[in-house]
């Protein structure tokens, strides 16, 4: 592992499925004793990890005390950021494989009205370019209030100025996943938390994953922490509801190692399955050129010495995480 210089109150997750002629597995003792260094090096107040190694979860811990100055555990809960799309993902993936949704139908064929500042670049915008970030959406647009619901915030999008043609490029720009999102919930007939609860989380059984934090009944919710000059504060700082599709999801390590375990699988899950073997392939597979990296459907997918690594980190003012698959 790598020396991680992390500005928030931390998660870091990793996975190895490997085959028969796998290496020597990774010593979960060390793995701690580093993470355990580099928070006290970094004065990083608290972390979770979890590790999968052949299907199996070989660590799972917590480290270091809350915003709340409570230990974190493996059910602490953490807001993801940026890697919350790698449940959007899989949510509009269920529904494409239903029906409910065409990967190559354009937006505006769900949502009417969906327009940014020049309405010829917003009519051809697709699904699949929304969730691989070709969309030509610039990185930073207009937002509506803390408060506002999803519907609210894809409006604001009127007054977007399109950093590029649609398909040009790979622009990450985390209002793709809100029109995503928003899509969903026309097609659907249903609030976005709503479909993302019946279609991810229930049939994952995450059920320390929450939607909102007013759904953290048992007081696992962690405060986060910010950084001034150098050292942590806590810092609880206001939710974003209608951000839940691109950076509002909360999870623990327990159940982000369920959802990891799931992503190393063809789709099945517990006796059934979620999706199927061409559609998951499909989600996770980089299609869109970043900088080092091909962007797939809520991952990034690289090269990492000799595995193929699909990732995606999450960064907030108060919270900062990584996911990391490691595949032969």
């Amino acid at each position: 592992m790598k020396r991680l210089m992390l500005a928030a109150l931390a998660l870091l997750w990793a996975a190895f499925p490997l085959g028969a002629e796998a290496p020597v597995a990774p010593d979960p003792q060390a793995i701690a004793a580093h993470v355990r260094q580099a928070l006290d090096r970094d004065r990083v107040p608290g972390a979770a990890v979890a590790v999968i190694w052949q299907g199996e979860v070989i660590l799972l811990e917590g480290f270091g005390t809350d915003g709340a100055g409570w230990p974190v555990t493996p059910r602490t809960g953490f807001r993801l950021g940026s890697m919350s799309k790698a449940f959007t993902a899989l949510a509009v993936m269920r529904a494409v494989e239903a029906g409910q949704l065409s990967l190559d139908a354009p937006v505006q064929s769900v949502l009417l009205d969906f327009a940014l500042s020049d309405p010829q670049a917003a009519a051809p915008i697709t699904l699949r370019q929304l969730l691989a970030q070709t969309s030509g959406l610039p990185r930073t647009a207009p937002r509506a209030a803390l408060d506002a619901p999803l519907a609210d915030h894809v409006a604001a999008l009127a007054k977007a100025e399109p950093a590029a043609e649609p398909g040009e490029k790979h622009i990450y720009s985390s209002p793709n996943y809100l029109v995503a999102a928003r899509m969903l919930e026309v097609a659907t007939g249903a609030p976005f938390a709503s479909v993302l609860s019946e279609t991810v989380l229930g049939p994952l059984g995450l059920s320390d994953t929450l939607v909102t934090a007013a759904d953290d009944r048992e007081g696992r919710f962690a405060p986060g922490h910010r950084y001034w000059f150098g050292f942590p504060f806590a810092a609880p700082l206001p939710e974003e509801p209608g951000r839940l599709a691109t950076a509002g999801v909360i999870s623990t390590a327990a159940d982000m190692a369920r959802f990891l375990r799931f992503q190393l699988g063809d789709g099945a899950w517990a006796g059934g399955r979620l999706l199927s073997p061409d559609h998951m392939a499909e989600m996770q597979r980089g299609t869109a050129e970043g900088d080092g990296f091909r962007y797939a459907m809520g991952w990034r997918e690289s090269q990492i010495e000799a595995f193929r690594a699909l990732h995606h980190g999450g960064i907030l003012p108060d919270f900062r995480g990584k996911m990391v698959l490691l595949c032969r």
